[in-house]
C-alpha cells in the first residue's frame, strides 16, 4: 500500500477486503510500538494450534 500511494498526495483511499474472515488494521508504528502490538496480539489471541481445529485447511 505504501508503495502504490507514495506519491499520490493527500486524500482518502478505500481498502475492500473481499473475504468474510479478513480483515484490516490501521494504526502507526514506530518508537518501539510495533513490539507492543505484537504483545497485545499475543495475549489477546494466544497461539495454540490445539485450541482450534480447522476443518478447510488451505
Amino acid at each position: 500500500m505504501n508503495e502504490w500511494l507514495s506519491g499520490r498526495g493527500e486524500g482518502l483511499c478505500n481498502v475492500f477486503v473481499l473475504h468474510a474472515t479478513a480483515g484490516v488494521a490501521i494504526f502507526e508504528l514506530g518508537a518501539g510500538s510495533e513490539s507492543d502490538v505484537e504483545e497485545t496480539v499475543g495475549r489477546l489471541l494466544p497461539r495454540d494450534d490445539d485450541l482450534v481445529s480447522y476443518r478447510f485447511a488451505a
